[in-house]
């Protein structure tokens, strides 16, 4: 029916507008913007400003400037990081790298795989998939400083594509949702 057609034709609107799209049956991520949903909640849960301008810049390049899209998703690990050692007391120093930052809040938040106890269900893994995301952070750190901006480059340096910026933006706002999540989690408890 017409109706019918109309209230469908809205939704694909709709989702369109949020970086979705309505393919087969199912909702599927057509932008940057979609992948980076979840952390932008986050930031506005936060009140974090310059989170959410962070995560525009990421929206506004991934496919034009893939160096600033590196380069920003990892100031928004980073950024994150700081945010969440502030709200919980925890000292850093100006010079602390992404590492040591990120060491700081697993730490603080207990998510280092030795602070799985041996009788959890699936602790191996879990301690594993922990492990893994200290290195998200040390390699996010190191593509930055490869091929994000922030560092001057010789003039004939080729940059990497649109699909290595959306895997670092992907890893970056995974890894943001998760640690702010239990940050959020855990200061509840």
């Amino acid at each position: 029916s017409r109706d019918a057609r109309r209230v469908l034709e809205e939704f694909e609107e709709q989702l369109r507008r949020d970086g979705y799209a309505f393919d087969s049956g199912v909702i599927v991520p057509i932008t940057a913007a979609a992948r980076l949903a979840d952390a932008r909640s986050i930031a506005a849960g936060f009140d974090a400003k310059h989170i959410h301008d962070q995560i525009q810049r990421i929206e506004a390049s991934i496919d034009t400037d893939p160096a600033l899209a590196i380069g920003t998703a990892k100031e928004l690990v980073e950024s994150c990081f700081k945010t969440i050692l502030s709200e919980r007391g925890v000292e850093f120093g100006k010079g602390d790298d992404l590492p040591q930052l990120g060491k700081k809040v697993l730490k603080e938040l207990k998510l280092l795989p030795d602070d799985v106890p041996d009788a959890a269900k699936g602790a191996d893994t879990i301690r594993r998939m922990l492990s893994n995301m200290a290195t998200i952070v040390q390699g996010l750190g190191e593509l930055r400083s490869l091929y994000g901006t922030g560092h001057g480059k010789e003039g004939r340096a080729k940059g990497l594509s649109p699909r290595h910026a959306r895997l670092a933006v992907g890893s970056a706002s995974t890894l943001v949702t998760f640690i702010f999540q239990t940050h959020l989690e855990t200061t509840a408890s």
